[in-house]
Parts: C-alpha cells; structure tokens; sequence
C-alpha cells in the first residue's frame, strides 16, 4: 500500500500508483512525465546507522530530548509525518508525494525534487547576508508551529536555484517540541552555519530573525564548557 498525502494534509490509503515509480531506488529521478523526483529508501542498513547515531547523540550531548533509541523504529513514517505537518503549515520544504513499501524491511519517500545543493556544497559566494537571514526566518517560521528538526546541518539545508533556502530531511524532526528541542536546533545551526560564514555573519542573521530569548536559551548548548583536567602537583 502507498500513504499518499492529499490537500489540506489529509491522507487516505489506495491502490498503488506506478507513475512516480524511479528507475532506480534510491537519489534523484524522475516519473514518467518527466517530473523531478527525490526518493529515499530507508531499510534496515539505515535503521542500524540511525541507531548508532541516535547511540552518539546520546553519549555525547546530554538533556537534547532525543527519544528512547529503540522507538527510531519508527523513523521513516515519523520522518514522512513531520515533513507534511511542516509543509502544511507553510514551511519551505520539498513536498511529500508518497510513502511507499517495498518489502517487508524497506520504505521509499518520494518527494519533490528541489533544483539547487545543500549548504555545505554552495560556494560561499552564494551565501549572502540576506539568504543567511532566510535560513533563520525559515527556522523561526517551524519553531512556532512547534516543530524541531533536531538536525540543523547545513547538509540538511538547501539552496535552490532562485536563492531560497529549504529545509530538508526531518529523520530526528519531531513535533510539539520541548523547549531544550527548540534552544538545540538553535545552538546546532548556530556552530554549523559560523563555521561556513564566521561567527559575526551568523550571529547578525540570527538576532534578525529570531527573538532574543530563544538566542539566549540556545547559549548554554552552543557554549557549554568543557571540565579542565587538574595538572599533576595542582589543585
């Protein structure tokens, strides 16, 4: 069976529909009306990445409101619902076409193919004040529609070919979002984006689009210090 969202985020079950199918199962292609599709197939070689890396994020960052690693299970149908309540509160994000199941272990999401790169393949030209102000507005917009993306790398973040920046890839994205969710995608594009573009450039993008107390919330994530060891013969 193919959940195929509709108008107005609804969705029903029907029989399934051929017409997007790729010519290849995973990457960019195409229907056979020439449309441009993006089809990701998660199995279990995905879900065994995924929890490693669920596995780090928890070793590694404390208090980030990741769930219980063993729900991850449940990542591909979490990813396609947070992806169409983005979209259908106006959030830039290539739209869900189809979830579909191609074997017992496999999903395929088919979405709307994106002319354009990730951020972290644009060359820094391309990477002006106002489309860094973009991204943070993008980020503004989702946050108050409740939804964190909890992965806000600039892999993750796509440029397209008229200057817009998307938001791609809700695989930890999650909706009614704690506040440590929210200060975390902040802190998280705050590092990736200055490493791009510098700290000053980020910051200014971001006070603009964002409201002081979600900048200072994100603070204590983005800048937690790390315990000195004592040198021998030393208090």
């Amino acid at each position: 069976m193919i959940w195929t969202p509709r108008s107005g985020s609804s969705a029903r079950t029907r029989r399934p529909d051929r017409s997007w199918q790729p010519w290849r199962r995973r990457g960019a292609v195409c229907t056979a009306g020439g449309d441009g599709v993006f089809v990701k197939v998660l199995g279990r070689e995905e879900r065994s990445s995924d929890l490693l890396f669920r596995f780090y994020r928890w070793l590694r960052f404390r208090g980030l409101g990741d769930e219980a690693i063993a729900s991850s299970l449940k990542q591909p149908i979490g990813q396609a619902l947070v992806s169409l309540l983005a979209a259908g509160d106006g959030i830039r994000t290539p739209r869900l076409l189809d979830v579909s199941e191609i074997d017992a272990n496999r999903l395929a999401l088919a979405f709307v193919r994106i002319q354009g790169s990730s951020l972290d393949a644009v060359p820094a030209e391309r990477l002006t004040d106002e489309v860094l102000r973009g991204i943070w507005r993008l980020v503004a917009d989702l946050h108050r529609a409740g939804i964190a993306h909890r992965d806000l790398r600039l892999a993750n973040l796509f440029l397209d070919d008229g200057g817009q920046a998307w938001l791609i890839d809700f695989g930890f994205g999650t909706v009614a979002a704690l506040p440590q969710q929210l200060a975390g995608d902040v802190a998280e594009l705050l590092c990736s984006m200055a490493v791009a573009v510098g700290p000053q450039r980020t910051v200014d993008a971001a006070v603009a689009a964002l409201a002081p107390e979600q900048i200072q919330a994100a603070l204590p994530t983005a800048c937690s210090p790390t315990p000195s060891r004592p040198r021998p013969g030393r208090p």
